[in-house]
């Protein structure tokens, strides 16, 4: 297991802080364990989700996703919380369109994927919100696209709803190859935690790991990453 702190801060992307400041270490090292979390296989894709509501969650999918991007690789980050999208506001981008679009067949994935000013990053947004966002997920178009989003850029990170209030969070979670579960210390009730990696492993997803965050530390209030192998 691996701690990383940063100093009490509001919560920012790492874009717009000091790429050799504590936030962004605790980002590299929390992809590092990522990477070294599945031995049997690569891990190109991965789901990131909670157990419940106001976690965190996509805070970390992006500057994970921005980190992805800084060592070099080609990232897309995804919004898949059809629900609550919150991917083009963090971001400040458009997203009247997006993966839901792509979906249903009303624009061309190359169309709606779009640039970010973090260079090797790109995001495909959630879009309209649907009525069926469960069966548009676990559709076999999602499916499909999953395979070429993979091929065409070399990490993919899913911004997934929460698991709890969410059944296609299970599903998200076992599409991609590896899931983590992020958590917000003195707030996300352990029982929550159990039934969501619960509700992951029936679902056969590959669980990589969890980030506990919002946790208080010696320095004050701040944020703390755990990123270790399930069963550590």
């Amino acid at each position: 297991m691996s701690r990383i702190n940063r100093r009490s801060a509001p919560a920012k992307l790492l874009s717009g802080q000091n790429p050799h400041g504590a936030a962004a270490e605790a980002y590299r090292v929390l992809r590092a364990n990522l990477r070294f979390a599945s031995v049997d296989r690569a891990t190109r894709s991965l789901a990131v989700t909670s157990a419940l509501e106001n976690e965190g969650k996509t805070l970390t999918a992006a500057n994970l996703a921005i980190s992805t991007a800084q060592a070099g690789l080609r990232t897309l980050l995804v919004d898949v919380d059809l629900r609550k999208p919150a991917v083009h506001k963090i971001f400040v981008a458009p997203g009247r369109t997006g993966l839901t679009s792509v979906l249903v067949g009303l624009q061309k994935m190359e169309d709606a994927i779009q640039p970010t000013q973090v260079e090797n990053l790109w995001l495909l947004t959630a879009g309209e919100k649907p009525p069926n966002p469960t069966e548009l997920l676990q559709s076999e178009s999602m499916h499909k696209l999953h395979h070429r989003l993979t091929a065409e850029f070399e990490f993919v990170i899913y911004d997934c709803p929460p698991i709890l209030p969410a059944v296609e969070a299970v599903d998200l979670g076992a599409l991609a190859d590896g899931a983590i579960v992020v958590v917000r210390a003195e707030a996300t009730p352990k029982d929550a935690v159990r039934q969501a990696v619960s509700q992951l492993e029936l679902g056969h997803a590959t669980i990589l790991g969890a980030v506990l965050n919002g946790l208080k530390s010696g320095h004050g209030y701040g944020y703390s990453y755990y990123a270790y192998s399930y069963g550590a």
